[in-house]
């Protein structure tokens, strides 16, 4: 499959539908929707799209929904994983809910996940039991770097030490097409064990970060060339994003009164030598280079203000 990119619109963060039934030809045979930052697309002309092209071109056009940071989030009603084909979401630590690892497939056709299914049953590995322990330590040591009286600690050895640096960098391997190491194993009971417990929790984690979201849309200082993102019926805000123009200076302005803005997202993928097709995506490429995160997890975040 070659991939054909979409640039985004710069209101939300999500690809710019008119550019996708430009881009739609007789070899489209997916179209992949991703909710970015947790901003619901237009699932309805999504789907609208999709059937003009298969009356167009005479074959199925499958529909993806990337819901890695839209856990939940709806559009007009109707929530973003139940369109289309299939729905992928993403457990890793830093999504909206965690299993530690792992992510899931859902399907609206039971057929097409049963064969899902067994190819996962014929092809996946049962981990071996020390995988196990190795996900209890990683989730320990995980709780213990991001406890708000110990994070000075883990902030000093990202930024003054290469000790963090030289475990992140091993793994943040963006520009290139690959798989982890144990891609073609099953989650363990432990991360299940871990993501059921989260689940319930779900209601309450989306409702601190809409609020958190609000807060910073109705608070925080409007500086020049500054652009804040929308707030939305049905958005989960796995991140609040701001565009700034100068990222580096205001990275380093919160740093200097004790608060980490974070980087999202530092590149554009097609522009990266992996996927580089020669073509321009302005928007895409632009947001790369402005876009800072403030955290919407915070119980409290005046301190922020």
């Amino acid at each position: 499959n070659v991939p054909r990119f979409i640039d985004i619109d710069l209101a939300d963060f999500n690809m710019n539908l008119d550019l996708v039934e430009e881009a739609i030809d007789e070899r489209t045979r997916v179209i992949i929707a991703t909710h970015t930052f947790g901003y619901p697309q237009d699932i309805h002309r999504l789907e609208t799209i999709v059937k003009d092209a298969e009356n167009k071109y005479g074959h199925k056009v499958w529909l993806m929904q990337d819901c890695c940071h839209a856990f939940g989030a709806e559009w007009k009603g109707k929530m973003v994983g139940t369109s289309g084909d299939v729905a992928v979401y993403a457990f890793n630590v830093s999504k909206i809910i965690t299993s530690v690892f792992g992510g899931m497939l859902t399907f609206q056709d039971k057929g097409i996940a049963e064969k899902v299914r067994r190819w996962r049953d014929r092809n996946f590995q049962t981990p071996k039991w020390s995988k196990t322990w190795k996900r209890r330590i990683y989730l320990l040591a995980f709780y213990f770097a991001f406890h708000p009286r110990l994070y000075g600690i883990t902030y000093w050895l990202k930024t003054k030490t290469p000790v963090l640096r030289s475990l992140t960098d091993a793994y943040h391997l963006d520009d290139k097409i690959h798989f982890p190491p144990d891609a073609n194993e099953r989650m363990n009971d432990m991360e299940a064990a871990v993501g059921l417990r989260q689940l319930k929790k779900y209601d309450r984690i989306v409702e601190n970060r809409r609020k958190n979201a609000l807060f910073y849309q109705e608070n925080l200082e409007r500086r020049n060339g500054w652009v804040f993102p929308p707030i939305r019926l049905g958005a989960t805000y796995s991140h609040y994003v701001v565009r700034v123009p100068e990222r580096e200076k205001t990275i380093k302005h919160y740093a200097s009164i004790g608060q980490e803005i974070g980087k999202l997202i530092q590149y554009c993928i097609p522009d990266m030598r992996s996927y580089y097709d020669g073509k321009k995506y302005p928007n895409a490429s632009r947001t790369s280079r402005e876009t800072i995160n403030f955290t919407v997890t915070k119980e409290n975040i005046n301190t922020l203000i």
